[in-house]
């Protein structure tokens, strides 16, 4: 539960510098208290719904026998999902894992390249206005792709330059 508030805080959180930096008019009217009480509110309960097979499905038991007296081995005590219910429990896994993992990191990403591709083009259009106070916007700008570059991209990849 706490991992999938976890991802989806962050995406909410993208989502916010995404309108923060692109349609800040816009999101001086809606990025309120109460909203983002909202928001919260609506991450814990699905994070919460999400998270409810995983307790529902895994139980105690013993997984071993001895094969000579088909006794159990008390040392084979697990807490786990019972094989039954194995194949079950694979679909959600296979869901939770796109749903929390693979789908956010295409949203991270997209919004994280919209708000570079905003503030490059805002540095292009500022190149051309006058030139003191313009440089400093410029340099900011440019510290900001670059950092931007850094949280989305692999160390490695952040050896090409941004500006």
């Amino acid at each position: 539960m706490t991992s999938y508030s976890s991802v989806l805080t962050i995406t909410g959180f993208t989502i916010e510098r995404y309108l923060a930096i692109c349609h800040s008019i816009k999101a001086q009217h809606c990025c309120q208290l109460k909203r983002a009480t909202k928001c919260i509110v609506i991450i814990w309960t699905i994070s919460t719904l999400s998270a409810l097979p995983y307790p529902i499905h895994t139980r105690t038991f013993y997984y071993l026998t001895d094969s000579n007296t088909s006794k159990i081995i008390p040392d084979s005590l697990v807490c786990n999902i019972p094989l039954k219910w194995t194949h079950r429990m694979l679909t959600v896994f296979q869901l939770s894992t796109f749903i929390y993992f693979v789908v956010p990191m295409i949203i991270i990403t997209l919004f994280y390249v919209l708000i570079g591709c905003k503030l490059r083009q805002s540095e292009f259009s500022s190149n051309g206005n006058a030139q003191s106070g313009k440089a400093t916007a410029a340099r900011a700008r440019r510290a900001i792709i670059k950092m931007l570059g850094m949280y989305v991209f692999p160390k490695d990849a952040m050896s090409l330059s941004f500006g």
